[in-house]
C-alpha cells in the first residue's frame, strides 16, 4: 500500500510538471535540486563553453562588442578606433572626446589633475605602449591600422574651449604649421649673449641657420646688450632664424647650485608660472616676435628621484604652457634629456594635459638626431616639434669671428618677426 502511495505521488508530480511545462511556467525546485543560475553565476552555452552573464545589449537589441585595445598606430596616424560600427559624433552622447575615432564605450578618466605622479623618477621603463591621440595605452597587436586623422582646425577659427579640449587629445602629435607656425630644419646654435651684428654677418658663411636667444627670465645670467628689436630685424633680414628662450624659476632640486637662486614657489605655483609666462610673452612682443612664435622655457637639470623635486616642475610647466598658449604663442620646453625631458615624457604617457608643444633636449656626446632620443617616444612631439642640443661649450671661428656655442639640430618652429618691427 505504501509503495502504491509513492507511485501515485510520483505520477501526480510528473503530471503537474508536464502541465506547467505546457503553460510555460517553471515549477519551484525542491530543496537540494538544481536552481536557475543567478545573474552573477556562471552558465554553460549551447556550445558547451562556460561564460559569464549574458552580454549586455545596446539600444535597439545590438550586442555590445567586446572592448579591444589599439596597437601603436605609428607616426603620422590618427586616433585608433575601437570596435566595429559607426561612432557617435564629437560632443554627442557616448563620445567623451571631441576628435574622430574614439569609441562611445571607452571611458578614460581625466588625468590632468593627478598629483601623485609628481615622483616620476621611480616609474622605470614604460615601454610597450602605443600612442593614441597623445594618450598612451597598452597595445593590441591584432588591431587594424586606422586611417590618419584630418588636420586640426587652426586656432584662429576655434574658440578657447575647443582649443583646450583638442590639446588634451593631440597635445604633441599634429603639425605646428596647422597653427600658423614657421618651421626651420637644419643646424643651429645657442649662446648666452646675443652676438654683435658684425659677428652674425660673419657667421653667415657657417653651416648654421638658426640661433637660440635668451629673451628674459629671472634666472637669465648673461647680459644682452645686443638683443633689441633692431637686432632681431637685422639678423632675420640676413636670413637667420631665431629660437626664443626664457630662463625662469627652477626646480628646488636643481643639480647646479647656481640654478637654485630662484626656485619655484610651491605656495603659489600657478600664480608664479602665469606671471612668468606673461613676462615671456611681453619680452617676445617687445622684440618684435609675433603670435604663433615659440617660446622655449629653460629648465636646467634637476634631480628626478623625489616627488618634492618633480611635482613643482610639472605643475609649473603645465601652468606656464597654458598661459603662453592662451596668449597665442607656442610653449616649448628645454631641459636635460635625463631630467626635465624624461619627466615630460612620462607625464605625457600618463595622460597629463597642458604639456609643452615643443621639446628641446640636451644630450651631448651622441650623434645629432632629433627623433632618436631614447627618453622620448618615437611618435611623440612630432612632426617639427624637436630640437637636439648635441654638444656644448664649443669654440668655433667663422669669418674671422670666434664664439663659444652650444650646437643644435633643429626641426621645430622659429620666431615670426613682425614686418613693422
Amino acid at each position: 500500500m505504501r509503495d502504491n502511495n509513492r507511485i501515485i505521488r510520483l505520477v501526480l508530480v510528473m503530471v503537474a510538471s508536464l502541465a506547467c511545462a505546457v503553460a510555460g511556467i517553471m515549477p519551484v525546485a525542491a530543496k537540494g535540486s538544481a536552481r536557475r543560475p543567478g545573474p552573477h553565476q556562471r552558465v554553460t552555452t549551447t556550445e558547451g563553453r562556460r561564460t559569464g552573464r549574458a552580454p549586455s545589449r545596446r539600444p535597439g537589441g545590438v550586442n555590445r562588442a567586446p572592448s579591444r585595445r589599439p596597437r601603436d598606430p605609428g607616426p603620422g596616424s590618427g586616433p585608433a578606433q575601437l570596435g566595429p560600427g559607426p561612432l557617435p559624433g564629437p560632443g554627442q552622447p557616448g563620445n567623451p572626446f571631441p576628435g574622430p575615432g574614439w569609441p562611445g564605450d571607452l571611458r578614460l578618466p581625466d588625468l590632468g589633475d593627478l598629483r601623485d605622479l609628481g615622483n616620476l623618477g621611480d616609474l622605470g621603463d614604460l615601454g610597450g605602449v602605443g600612442i593614441v591621440g597623445g594618450v598612451d595605452i597598452p597595445g593590441d597587436p591584432g588591431h587594424t591600422q586606422p586611417p590618419a586623422s584630418p588636420a586640426p582646425t587652426p586656432p584662429s577659427t576655434r574658440n578657447p574651449h575647443q582649443r583646450a579640449a583638442q590639446s588634451r587629445v593631440w597635445p604633441t602629435t599634429d603639425d605646428p604649421r596647422h597653427h600658423g607656425a614657421q618651421i626651420f630644419q637644419g643646424w643651429g646654435f645657442d649662446i648666452c649673449s646675443a652676438p654683435s651684428l658684425d659677428t652674425m654677418r660673419a657667421w653667415r658663411d657657417s653651416k648654421y641657420g638658426a640661433i637660440g636667444v635668451y629673451i628674459g627670465g629671472i634666472s637669465r645670467s648673461c647680459a644682452q646688450d645686443n638683443l633689441t628689436s633692431h637686432w632681431v630685424r637685422k639678423v632675420t633680414s640676413m636670413g637667420w632664424r631665431l629660437l626664443p628662450v626664457y630662463v625662469g624659476s627652477q626646480s628646488p632640486c636643481a643639480t647646479d647650485e647656481r640654478h637654485r637662486t630662484y626656485v619655484i614657489d610651491e605656495d603659489d605655483i600657478e600664480g608664479q608660472a602665469t606671471h612668468e609666462a606673461d613676462d615671456a610673452v611681453y619680452n617676445a612682443e617687445r622684440l618684435g616676435m609675433d603670435r604663433n612664435s615659440p617660446i622655449y622655457f629653460d629648465m636646467e637639470s634637476y634631480d628626478t628621484k623625489y616627488r618634492f623635486c618633480t611635482r613643482p616642475v610639472l605643475e609649473f610647466v603645465q601652468a606656464w604652457s597654458r598661459e603662453v598658449r592662451a596668449r597665442g604663442y607656442l610653449p616649448g620646453f628645454y631641459s636635460n634629456a635625463n631630467a626635465g625631458i624624461a619627466q615630460m615624457e612620462r607625464a605625457r604617457r600618463h595622460g597629463h594635459s597642458d604639456l609643452p608643444d615643443l621639446v628641446w633636449f640636451a644630450h651631448w656626446g651622441v650623434e645629432p638626431d632629433v627623433y632618436e632620443e631614447p627618453k622620448l617616444s618615437s611618435g611623440a612631439w612630432r612632426p617639427h616639434r624637436r630640437v637636439h642640443q648635441y654638444a656644448g661649450d664649443k669654440r668655433e671661428t667663422h669669418g674671422g669671428r670666434t664664439l663659444v656655442i652650444d650646437r643644435d639640430l633643429v626641426d621645430a618652429p622659429v620666431a615670426i618677426i613682425r614686418k613693422d618691427g
